[in-house]
């Protein structure tokens, strides 16, 4: 039985050398061929027939030509195995050297695989849907909002008409209250989704069904399918649980589904579906986009044929209803593929991670590759008796060859445990917005990644020294006590790696210059609003119990007053989406005196508010009041303005007293004070013009209530549930933060982004430097006799120094020179990663050049500080 290491040398040598071993025998037999059949023609034998007989006599070759391949193949198997012990050994009897080439590879291998199965996960796997290629996302698209919502009549339009669809669906998600026997109300996340929905998606429920189309109608849409994970966490996993009865917000419903673990469609934080229910013939009005949009495509049918159909179909809406669609809105249906639109946003910081960790493995590879020159220096000996004894060159650059692949399978071994313990760090510091990622782990497509990393990188370090090294002076290496230098050749060579090394590290550094200074700038943004000792918890009141405008406002006026009332308080109030939430709420107004260009339509910001908001939040107020217990219901239509808002409609006037309006056939508004700008969607994004509503003029059902405390505010969380379960023993308070939270996730993409690519700059530059200091330690080592004899001719110490030293910056230099080169070129793809600083900051990259400078000067220094010591009768004696 062949024994597994001439398995695997069996497995290359059937790639790489089957063909060329036949080709080998093939034209031996041809030879053996005419030779025979030129015998038989000096028999007397016609040609045409001796060509013939001599094809006969050598069908029975074939079982020669059999032998003789296993013969050599036999030979080469025994030779690669020897090649393995042998190299084996070598790296058993130096483990400093084998030590110091494995870590660094596998830090390297190990970085790579890490990301790579990030990437894997998120980009490359498809989506787990049934043909995941044919699903896609549609959106009404305008001038002002390039991805919009879509209204449940333009869903009907877009079902009805269009012409290269399959199945068309769409959902919204948004939390909703669920009654607990015996325990505190909950608030969970809720789908309401149209009959298409899980059809569409392929994926079919693990108990039960999933929902009919008659189910979207009014009345027959009280049921329920549950996610896996609430099944288990909420219902003990129960087989049982179908016909089982649900009570959500004030109603019941009956479960007839739960789907399989892996389904988290339209994210993972969903914990139920519940059909719309909605009936065609009074969807509801046109203007009010809330809802997704998903699609699946007919077979057949590409991206391009379906964004023409939709495109046809929009021109046909706009003039059926030109009202909703002016001709100067730019509205339109834009078709997405569903894979692009899930992790599209995600994709550019994966792949300029995945381009920093390659620099990484590259540099790692340089310093292994300077590692085994030095080494073949040192073997030079070795090298020169087995050239001597008959080596071949190829013999020998298999041989080296070989222990670099050795080196490179123990580093991809230990590389794959430096992945797993990156990759559990990976998903601990990811902001939580990165799509998909706790389907990445080391499986089968991962491990064949790093095999063939871990093949490159063998080639990569290994094919330049094992050349330089299988070139050897017989004569000059036998000498006695002779040793090798490696030549001006190996000099080169290995100043050549350093200079690639430094100018890798300086592209990767200057890289994570750009968006850690690009963080500094994002953190001193000022928000527009005070952060400190701000606890904001979520209120959605019930449609069933708080079904009026006067109920809602009526229980979070008494909310607000019990709050204020509370020890340890010093402000409360609450508005419908809290700052650097993420949420856009536009509405279509229409200013008084103001007239917009024929079809165009106004919309801007709208956020309802209660009294004691803005000083709760700090929010400055510039010209006139913020709002009052008087603004109620019956009071007189009353608006506050942003300072953007004021400047876009009235310029450098007074904007008090102005008027406004949502829509025509609602009263006028009088603006009644101004406020500073407050960013709402994100510290990175432009300020956009708001107005505030008091609340009882604009009821919202779902709040985010805010509480100012005098100390910290995380004490106060179970004294304002108690205080929400007097004023209403079923309502829940959920998505509790301080506000300081807020800040901190209006920035966590950014935040892992320059971390992680920190991270990676700072293992290039230790390699860079490692790399640096190698060289030099070797070439003080080579030139010991001429440092001793400078040394005895009177040289001082500065002038060892400053010649080693010179040696290293120089290398040095010429390495930051191309890197920085090269970082203006590739930085450029960083551009829609940054804010407030370009892609070519000159601070930057001056300061980075500094940086590696100093850290190279070090680097150099200590080799050098270890020349100047030399005793020159050692030195003398040296040779």
């Amino acid at each position: 039985v062949m024994p597994l290491p001439a398995k695997i040398a069996s497995l290359f040598r059937s790639l790489f050398h089957k063909e060329r071993l036949d080709r080998e025998l093939d034209a031996e037999l041809r030879a053996y061929l005419d030779l025979l059949t030129e015998e038989k023609i000096k028999a007397g034998i016609s040609p045409e027939q001796a060509r013939r007989q001599a094809r006969i006599e050598l069908g029975g070759m074939e079982q020669v030509k059999m032998k003789v391949r296993e013969v050599r193949l036999g030979t080469t198997l025994e030779t690669v195995w020897q090649d393995i012990r042998y190299g084996l050994r070598m790296l058993a009897r130096n483990p400093g050297f084998t030590a110091v080439a494995v870590l660094t590879l596998a830090l390297g291998i190990g970085a790579n695989t890490a990301i790579f199965s990030v990437v894997n996960a998120v980009l490359l796997r498809p989506l787990p849907y049934e043909e995941p290629d044919r699903l896609v996302r549609y959106w009404d698209t305008w001038n002002w909002l390039p991805r919009g919502h879509i209204s449940l009549p333009e869903y009907f339009d877009y079902r009805e008409q269009n012409q290269v669809f399959e199945h068309l669906a769409i959902y919204d998600t948004g939390s909703v209250n669920l009654a607990v026997p015996g325990g505190h109300p909950e608030r969970i996340v809720g789908a309401e989704v149209t009959g298409d929905f899980f059809p569409l998606l392929g994926v079919p429920a693990l108990l039960g069904r999933t929902f009919t189309l008659e189910e979207d109608a009014p009345g027959n849409n009280r049921v329920v399918v549950l996610s896996y994970r609430f099944w288990r966490t909420h219902l003990g996993g129960d087989p049982n649980v179908l016909g089982r009865a649900l009570r959500i917000e004030t109603d019941g419903y009956t479960i007839v589904g739960v789907m399989p673990p892996a389904f988290a469609y339209p994210s993972k934080r969903v914990d139920l579906w519940t059909p719309v229910g909605v009936d065609p013939a009074n969807p509801g009005y046109r203007g009010e986009h809330d809802r997704y949009g998903i699609a699946r495509l007919r077979p057949g049918v590409s991206l391009q044929r379906a964004q023409a159909n939709m495109d046809t179909l929009a021109r046909q809406l706009q003039q059926q209803y030109p009202e909703n669609y002016p001709a100067g809105s730019g509205w339109g249906i834009f078709v997405q593929p569903l894979h692009e639109a899930v992790v599209g946003s995600v994709r550019p910081g994966l792949l300029v991670l995945l381009g920093a960790v390659g620099f990484v493995v590259l540099i790692a590879c340089a310093n292994v590759a300077n590692l085994l020159l030095a080494r073949a220096a040192a073997r030079g000996r070795e090298v020169a008796i087995r050239t001597a004894l008959g080596a071949g060159r190829l013999r020998l650059v298999r041989q080296l060859l070989t222990e670099s692949a050795l080196v490179a399978t123990l580093g991809g071994l230990v590389g794959l445990l430096v992945a797993d313990w990156g990759l559990r760090a990976l998903i601990a510091l990811s902001p939580g917005t990165v799509p998909r990622l706790e389907e990445a782990g080391i499986d089968a497509g991962v491990l064949g990644f790093t095999l063939l990393l871990s093949v490159l990188t063998a080639v990569i370090f290994g094919l330049a020294p094992a050349l330089h090294a299988s070139r050897v002076d017989i004569q000059e290496s036998l000498k006695e006590g002779g040793r090798s230098s490696g030549g001006s050749s190996h000099s080169r060579l290995r100043g050549l790696l350093v200079v690639a090394e430094v100018a890798l590290a300086v592209v990767l550094l200057t890289g994570a210059g750009l968006l850690l200074r690009s963080f500094h700038e994002l953190q001193q943004v000022d928000p527009g609003f005070n952060p400190e000792r701000v606890l904001t918890t979520r209120v959605t009141l019930a449609r069933g119990r708080y079904a009026s405008d006067a109920q809602i406002s009526n229980f979070f006026r008494q909310l607000m007053s019990e709050l204020r009332s509370l020890p340890g308080v010093v402000s409360a109030g609450a508005i419908s989406n809290p700052p650097l939430s993420g949420w856009n709420n536009d509405h279509a107004i229409e200013v008084e005196g103001l007239t917009p260009p024929p079809g165009a339509s106004v919309y801007e910001q709208l956020r309802s508010v209660s009294p004691g908001y803005f000083r709760t939040l700090g929010i400055p107020v510039v010209r006139g009041r913020t709002f009052t217990d008087f603004d109620a219901e019956d009071g007189a239509p009353v608006a506050i303005v942003s300072q953007s808002m004021a400047r876009k409609y009235w310029a450098e006037s007074d904007p008090l007293g102005r008027r406004f309006r949502l829509k025509s056939n609602q009263p006028w508004k009088t603006v009644v004070g101004m406020v500073g700008d407050v960013r709402h969607a994100g510290l990175a994004e432009k300020i956009k013009p708001i107005y505030y509503l008091p609340l009882p003029q604009r009821t919202v059902r779902s709040m985010a209530v805010m509480v100012r405390t005098a100390s910290n505010p995380a004490g106060m969380l179970d004294t304002i549930r108690n205080t929400v379960l007097a004023l209403d023993k079923e309502q829940p308070v959920y998505n509790v933060k301080v506000m300081n939270q807020y800040v901190a996730d209006s920035v966590a993409r950014p935040r892992f982004n320059s971390v992680l690519l920190a991270l990676f700059a700072l293992l290039a530059i230790t390699l860079a430097a490692v790399g640096i200091y190698g060289v030099l330690s070797y070439s003080v080592g080579q030139r010991t006799h001429e440092i001793g004899i400078r040394i005895a001719l009177g040289a001082q110490h500065r002038n060892i120094l400053k010649v080693v030293v010179g040696q290293g910056m120089f290398l040095t230099l010429i390495g930051v020179g191309v890197g920085l080169v090269g970082a203006f070129a590739l930085t450029r793809f960083l551009e829609s990663m940054l804010f407030g600083v370009t892609a070519t900051d000159p601070a930057t990259f001056a300061a980075v050049a500094a940086v590696f400078a100093a850290v190279a000067l070090l680097a150099c220094y200590l080799p050098a500080r270890r020349a100047t010591k030399v005793d020159p009768m050692v030195a003398l004696r040296y040779e």
